[in-house]
């Protein structure tokens, strides 16, 4: 019979260790783990403000069965005393207006488009008859003014009534006429 040994001790063998990550080990991990985060976000977060509605999907058929059809609208009355709503507005357009302004010794240049709305088609054929007169009014107006002018609060107002007073020069100071720029850029 053989008795055991007190002192005798059985070893285990010992886990392994974890393998170690490396730099780019962990890059690639955390690339992924953003890209994941950042398509989630992206669908449940940014993408309804974007649509403007939710990123769940939705149905044809079941949008269709429980939203009903719009009713057409019927188009404004005209009234008598407001021509305006009656009749679209017509504009005629001067763009590409390019200028060296007064004192810049052309180091400096103001590009601009105007747009004049007019009450009807009488006064556009009027402007379409004087448009080489009109476009050089306009632009021998807009090259004599300073660049301290130009760049002070209010200038585009300013330039608009002068421009103004040149269409009346052709329609007559009765027109009603108004005047904008939606081009305007001085560089």
């Amino acid at each position: 019979m053989t008795t055991p040994v007190e002192n005798e001790s059985v070893e285990t063998p010992a886990p392994a260790p974890a393998p170690k990550l490396t730099g780019t080990m962990l890059l690639v991990i955390a690339g992924i783990a953003g890209g994941g985060l950042g398509g989630v976000a992206g669908a449940y977060l940014v993408a309804p403000r974007l649509g403007g509605g939710s990123a769940a999907p939705t149905t044809a058929s079941a949008t269709t069965a429980e939203t009903p059809a719009p009713k057409p609208s019927k188009p404004p009355k005209a009234d008598k005393n407001n021509e305006k709503a009656a009749a679209p507005a017509r504009l005629y357009r001067i763009d590409n207006v390019i200028v060296n302004p007064a004192g810049s010794d052309g180091t400096r240049f103001l590009m601009a488009s105007v747009a004049f709305e007019i009450p009807d088609e009488a006064s556009e054929k009027l402007l379409q008859a004087h448009e080489i007169q009109l476009r050089d009014d306009v632009v021998g107006a807009l090259e004599a003014m300073t660049m301290p002018r130009l760049t002070q609060a209010h200038a585009r107002d300013s330039i608009k009534v002068q421009l103004l007073g040149i269409v009346h020069r052709i329609l007559g100071p009765d027109a009603q006429v108004d005047v904008y720029m939606p081009q305007f850029v001085i560089q």
